[in-house]
C-alpha cells in the first residue's frame, strides 16, 4: 500500500487528513444526569417466507458514573415476505410504541429497521433536564427532548490517519459529523454526531475496562444485548410451543440453510 500512497501523493498532493484540525479534549467533570440508549435483536426463526425476531432495548439513566435507573424492554416481530418487502406484526411491545404493517426492508432486515425505531421511541422518554443522552448508533430522525449525541464504535467514514493518531481530541470531518478520541487509552476513535458535548463525554468515558467509550453505553448494551444463549433458549421455547406444527417450521428452516450451503459450495469452487 505504500507504494499507492506514494503515486497517488505525487499526482494529488498530500491527502486531505493532514489538514485536519485537531482540538484538544479536557475531561470536564459536571452535575447532572446523562441517558443511554442501546438495543440488541436476534432472528430466532428464518424462513425464505417469513423470519421471527426477538427484539430489546434499554434505557440507562446515570448520575455522573452512578447508575439511577432502567428502561428495558422486550417483545417479538414477525415480518413475512411480501412483493414490495415485508409485513409487519409484533407481539408484546409497550404501548408508547407502534409500527406501521409493512415496510420495504427483507423479512431479515426488518429486525434491524424496528430496533432502530424502537430505539428513537425510548430516546422520546429521555427526560427534558437530562445533561444529554447518548445513543449507540446514529442521529435519530424524531424530536428529542434533550441533547443527543450518537456515538458509533466503528465506521467507514474514520480516516486511517485518523484512527492512529493519538492524545485525546476531537476532528470536524463534514458538518455536524465528529471523530474524537475520548480517552488517551482508547482502543480506536469513535464518530459522533449531534451535540458536541465531547469534553463531557470524556468525562464518563474513563473506565479501564473499555477507555475511550462512555461507561453508560457499555452498562446499556448489557441491558439490550440478545446473547447467543437466548437465542438458543428462546428457539427452544418454539419448537416446544409448537407442537406437532414444528415439523414445518423445521422444514422452513432448512430451507433456508440449504441456501447457505449452497453459497459455501460456491465460494470453495
Amino acid at each position: 500500500m505504500e507504494h499507492v500512497h506514494a503515486i497517488v501523493t505525487s499526482l494529488m498532493g498530500q491527502p486531505q487528513s493532514d489538514v485536519y484540525h485537531f482540538r484538544p479534549l479536557v475531561a470536564q467533570p459536571f452535575v447532572g444526569r446523562t441517558g443511554y440508549v442501546d438495543g440488541g435483536n436476534a432472528c430466532i426463526i428464518q424462513t425464505p417466507w417469513y423470519c421471527v425476531h426477538f427484539i430489546r432495548a434499554a434505557l440507562c439513566v446515570l448520575e455522573g458514573v452512578r447508575f439511577i435507573s432502567v428502561q428495558r424492554f422486550a417483545f417479538f416481530l414477525v415480518a413475512k415476505s411480501a412483493q414490495a418487502g415485508s409485513i409487519l406484526t409484533v407481539y408484546g411491545a409497550p404501548s408508547f410504541f407502534s409500527v406501521s404493517a409493512s415496510c420495504t426492508a427483507s423479512c431479515l432486515d426488518a429486525g434491524n429497521v424496528v430496533r432502530d425505531l424502537f430505539e428513537e421511541a425510548l430516546l422520546q422518554r429521555a427526560d427534558a433536564s437530562f445533561r444529554f443522552v447518548v445513543r449507540d448508533g446514529l442521529l435519530p430522525t424524531v424530536d428529542v427532548p434533550c441533547p443527543v449525541i450518537a456515538l458509533a464504535k466503528t465506521s467507514g467514514l474514520i480516516p486511517s490517519s485518523l484512527a492512529t493518531h493519538p492524545g485525546m481530541w476531537s476532528v470536524e470531518i463534514a458538518p455536524g459529523d465528529y471523530v474524537v478520541r475520548l480517552h488517551a487509552a482508547a482502543y480506536t476513535p469513535c464518530r459522533a454526531q449531534g451535540a458536541p458535548l465531547f469534553s463531557e463525554l470524556a468525562f464518563l468515558s474513563r473506565d479501564l475496562v473499555f477507555p475511550g467509550y462512555p461507561s453508560g453505553l457499555v452498562l446499556t448494551d448489557r441491558f439490550a444485548r440478545v446473547t447467543n444463549e437466548e437465542h438458543d433458549y428462546l428457539l427452544c421455547l418454539f419448537e416446544s410451543a409448537s407442537g406437532p406444527a414444528w415439523a414445518s417450521i423445521r422444514a422452513g428452516i432448512r430451507l433456508g440453510n440449504a441456501h447457505d450451503v449452497l453459497d459455501n459450495v460456491s465460494t470453495l469452487k
